[in-house]
């Protein structure tokens, strides 16, 4: 067993030794001149010397209760990523099924996937956890997947992260699983649909996850799954039934004395109570919620929560309010890596751009968006941001090609069926051509 100042000591290299293989050439012509044999050996060595200056093996995250679970961060995740791949090449040595190796390469990828998603490294983390499951089975390794999937979608790219998080349902859908891995699968498959504007389908994976919790006592994840299921109700403009789950779920936030949950509550609650008319009260509600997320020092749930104001004030055509919040969240989007909401952060100044008569900044924005959403798959804002770049043509009077483009993004947001999007851009497309005297596309 380590003592417990094994990992107090934080090593340096040398500047000159360093300086030897810094040159990629020199490197790869001298490695390339090993022996397999030996390059293995050498990849061994490698391992062990670097371990025995960060003072041996470190612990397995377990993530049983989450993607953090049982871990707690060390100076040797600075190299873990490296430390990974060492064990990976140095199994040539013994053959590739080295039981000691592999152990060491699944604790150094893990260990690196979780440092990635610290630093919002999102899809660093997404291939590090995908690497790391390869390495198991069973549960073990639709944990892993799943925790892959958290981060491809943390970062925007939705259709891989349902690639993934299909795959670990594979693995733990089955009539006798009482785990929380489950509903925790079916969670996050209902996030990406409802992502992707299939309300339907996220609603009825978010309501057989919250069955499954409440018949094998998973009480923390039916909390959270009832925030999900009041979204949907929300989104729906079923907007009581979503007050009552978000109350309901505050309450159970509380007595489980989980910040975090009870801020996501608050947020939602002011969702609704906006859609209802009730402005001042939305205001406080997503400021109360903003001040935890900050107390809590969580950059991702506040920039969720400021996108939702952001949301709530454009939507109100509380415009100079919503482009202040835009323009605070942006930043916000960029450091946590979500590049979806990025891309939607930044159709909103380009919209904004147009309303101030100034289309050349408006379209140079917008394409930035569109090329985001075009790297994720986002579909969804790609058919709005069409729209929008149809408006700046307008007004630039290349009437033709804004028509043309115009009724693309239309024509992408119908076949997604997201009817309050294409009413939205109609609305915004018929508010222009009336304001400069052209008859509407449609």
């Amino acid at each position: 067993m380590r003592g417990e100042c094994a990992y107090d000591y934080t090593p340096t290299v040398d500047a000159e030794i360093a300086y030897l293989f810094r040159h990629a050439l020199l490197r790869d012509a001298a490695y390339g001149l090993q022996l397999p044999a030996a390059r293995a050996a050498l990849h061994r060595q490698a391992l062990g010397i670097l371990e025995d200056i960060f003072g041996g093996l470190p612990p397995e995250p377990t993530t049983a209760s989450g993607p953090e679970g049982g871990y707690e961060p060390l100076p040797i995740d600075q190299i873990a990523a490296e430390l990974a791949d060492h064990a990976e090449w140095a199994a040539g040595a013994e053959g590739p099924a080295s039981p000691e190796l592999e152990q060491r390469r699944r604790v150094y990828l893990k260990r690196a996937a979780i440092r990635a998603g610290h630093e919002f490294q999102n899809r660093q983390s997404a291939r590090l956890w995908a690497r790391a499951a390869a390495l198991q089975q069973g549960e073990a390794r639709a944990r892993d997947l799943l925790n892959a999937s958290r981060m491809e979608s943390g970062a925007g790219f939705a259709g891989a992260a349902e690639a993934l998080v299909r795959d670990a349902l594979k693995i733990v859908d089955a009539p006798d699983f009482q785990g929380a891995l489950l509903p925790q699968c079916l969670m996050q498959l209902g996030h990406l649909c409802s992502t992707d504007e299939n309300l339907d389908e996220a609603e009825g994976h978010y309501q057989r996850g919250l069955q499954l919790c409440e018949s094998h006592g998973h009480t923390r994840l039916a909390t959270t799954l009832r925030i999900r299921i009041a979204f949907v109700h929300s989104r729906k403009l079923r907007l009581d039934d979503a007050a009552a789950l978000y109350t309901q779920a505050l309450h159970e936030a509380r007595q489980q004395a989980e910040p975090a949950i009870e801020a996501l509550c608050i947020s939602g609650l002011a969702s609704v109570v906006a859609k209802q008319g009730r402005h001042p009260e939305a205001d406080e509600l997503f400021e109360r919620a903003l001040a935890m997320n900050r107390q809590r020092g969580d950059r991702r749930a506040e920039s969720v929560t400021l996108g939702n104001m952001a949301s709530y004030l454009w939507d109100t055509r509380q415009w100079q309010r919503a482009i202040d919040a835009i323009r605070r969240v942006l930043p916000l989007h960029r450091e946590v890596g979500n590049l979806r909401f990025e891309a939607k952060a930044m159709g909103g100044l380009a919209s904004y751009a147009l309303m101030q008569d100034q289309p050349e900044q408006a379209m140079q924005i917008v394409q930035e968006a569109l090329k985001i959403d075009r790297e994720v798959g986002n579909r969804v804002e790609e058919g709005v941001h069409l729209c929008t770049v149809g408006r700046c043509l307008i007004v630039m009077g290349r009437l033709e090609e804004a028509e043309q483009t115009w009724r693309q993004g239309i024509a992408q947001l119908r076949e997604i069926k997201a009817a309050g999007l294409v009413e939205y851009c109609i609305n915004f497309m018929r508010e222009l051509c009336a304001k400069r005297g052209l008859p509407p596309f449609e």
